[in-house]
């Protein structure tokens, strides 16, 4: 079978560095040495002439929709089959401004097909375009696996609680405040709570002022998906990981992309009883399932806390589980597959 040309057109925040949404639903698994017979990959934040063409999420926030028809257009001169990916429910979040929406809408229309993380997602985004395929999340095993990287502890002995996620997930936190701070008072000296992004706002630390609560800064030159891994590896030591989400439309199209890296990193972990989890864990086996009260929170906290063993069982089997089922040696070739199939139908409907 002949190379197939494959060009991704990454979404940035206008800074031109690529986001990790990138890295994790197209660079790494399209480039995956299980793909690299098959597929010749390039990348930049513009288009380029390709057998395929993939174009990300909102792709550009200075794009308008001008630039985003005139995309379609040079796809469609070029005889390239334009592909969109996309891994959240963009047309729910209200931090989306409305002409990125349009872009979204405008683009998926336009794709040949469309690629997606959840069935939530498919089922979202399938009046827009009539093929959409589903290929969920799966881990670089080169990045999360190779060598041995293992984070210090670096609190003291204290048993630490932590949480990592993007700046949208204030909202989400707030869930966890209540029981996070009982917990960390009743347990002076001996629990710390480790944050990794999360938050935008600093006044959120206030609401644990006293209580022994961390922000970990991400150098630099740690920012960029890959060179973050790595940063995590070698920082992180949780005994418990949190992964708070609020029951609304936009996180039910979210992922269990948090559960991944959790459970590769060796963490057991706490997570919101809502779809993007649902299908995944385990309850008491590969992590523990948690209901939106204050209560149920501070219960699991508490529970986990208190059971060394329940800890390391949980961290043993959700990390067993991502290494043999979720990394890309398994599930790069899904990637290649939906593209191939999306490329098979463009072509038949140009007389190719």
């Amino acid at each position: 079978m002949a190379t197939i040309s494959v060009h991704v057109i990454s979404e940035h925040a206008g800074d031109r560095r690529t986001y990790g949404c990138s890295h994790i639903r197209n660079l790494l698994p399209l480039a995956h040495p299980v793909n690299r017979p098959h597929l010749a990959v390039s990348a930049s934040f513009d288009y380029a002439p390709a057998d395929v063409v993939i174009v990300e999420r909102a792709w550009d926030p200075h794009t308008n929709v001008i630039e985003a028809d005139e995309l379609v257009a040079r796809a469609s001169a070029d005889g390239a089959c334009l592909v969109y990916t996309v891994d959240d429910a963009l047309l729910e979040a209200s931090s989306i401004p409305s002409p990125s929406r349009t872009i979204v809408r405008t683009l998926c229309r336009a794709a040949a097909g469309v690629i997606v993380s959840t069935p939530f997602l498919k089922r979202r985004f399938a009046p827009l375009n009539p093929r959409v395929s589903v290929v969920p999340h799966a881990l670089d095993e080169r990045l999360f696996f190779a060598g041995t990287a293992d984070g210090a502890r670096g609190a003291g002995g204290r048993l630490v609680v932590g949480f990592m996620g993007t700046l949208t997930h204030e909202s989400d936190l707030m869930l966890v405040v209540q029981p996070l701070r009982t917990l960390l008072r009743r347990n002076a000296g001996t629990i710390e709570f480790q944050i990794v992004g999360g938050i935008s706002d600093p006044g959120w630390l206030a609401l644990f002022d006293g209580l022994p609560v961390r922000k970990l800064e991400v150098p630099p030159e740690s920012i960029e998906y890959p060179e973050f891994v790595g940063w995590m590896r070698r920082n992180l030591s949780w005994d418990i990981a949190i992964a708070p989400l609020a029951d609304s439309p936009l996180n039910h199209g979210k992922s269990d992309i948090k559960f991944l890296d959790y459970s590769a990193l060796g963490f057991p972990g706490l997570y919101s009883a809502v779809p993007p989890y649902l299908q995944t864990v385990r309850q008491g086996e590969t992590g523990i399932l948690v209901g939106s009260s204050p209560a149920e929170w501070y219960e699991a906290l508490e529970t986990l806390a208190k059971d060394a063993a329940l800890r390391s069982s949980i961290a043993a089997q959700s990390q067993s589980y991502v290494r043999s089922e979720r990394t890309l040696e398994h599930c790069a070739a899904a990637w290649r597959e939906a593209v191939l199939a999306i490329l098979a139908e463009h072509r038949r409907g140009r007389g190719r």
